[in-house]
């Protein structure tokens, strides 16, 4: 359940926010694939980048620098909301979250409010985004956790519903948590 089912969803997730702060800047996949000996860090030289309708434009070290902190903010924040619906999903093995709540237990609530607190911080306050490497991605990156946190929702659901109708099955014996 945590590692091949929501654990990889949760990954794809982040890695799509991550590429989406590439793609709102204008940089396309191919120019990122193997450039990471030369570029997207401190000092990087300028790299220019050709669409195939022939227009090109240069990204200095530092525009790099800030579009790849922005894919690191961009997988921090899709994993810290990943992880706050799959908190709620995982709270009971078997009753559905529509039926237990997700307001019932306030160390949940607590540790969820601190959780988002450190990734705020992480990405918006100064001098702590240059230990992290991050920098506040652009808002488009804010929305692929969306779909994939319903697929958790979803996928949770019908296990546990699963499991309640039949609990010898293998789905209760080896998809429910």
């Amino acid at each position: 359940h945590g590692y091949l089912t929501v654990g990889g969803v949760m990954a794809i997730a982040c890695l799509v926010s991550y590429v989406t702060a590439f793609w709102v800047n204008g940089v396309p996949l191919w120019s990122v694939w193997d450039s990471g000996a030369t570029q997207w860090k401190a000092g990087a030289p300028p790299l220019e980048i050709c669409s195939s309708a022939g227009s090109c434009q240069t990204l200095s070290g530092e525009r790099q620098l800030r579009i790849v902190r922005e894919s690191h903010a961009a997988w921090y924040i899709t994993l810290i909301l990943c992880q706050a619906v799959n908190i709620f999903c995982s709270k009971t093995r078997l009753v559905s979250i529509f039926k237990h709540g997700v307001f019932r237990n306030r160390a949940t609530l607590y540790g969820l409010a601190v959780s988002l607190a450190v990734g705020a911080i992480v990405v918006f306050v100064p001098g702590v985004q240059d230990i992290f490497s991050a920098r506040p991605p652009p808002g488009l990156c804010y929305i692929p956790w969306f779909p994939f946190g319903l697929w958790v929702v979803a996928y949770t659901e019908w296990t546990k519903g699963c499991a309640r109708k039949n609990p010898k099955s293998w789905i209760a014996r080896h998809l429910v948590w």
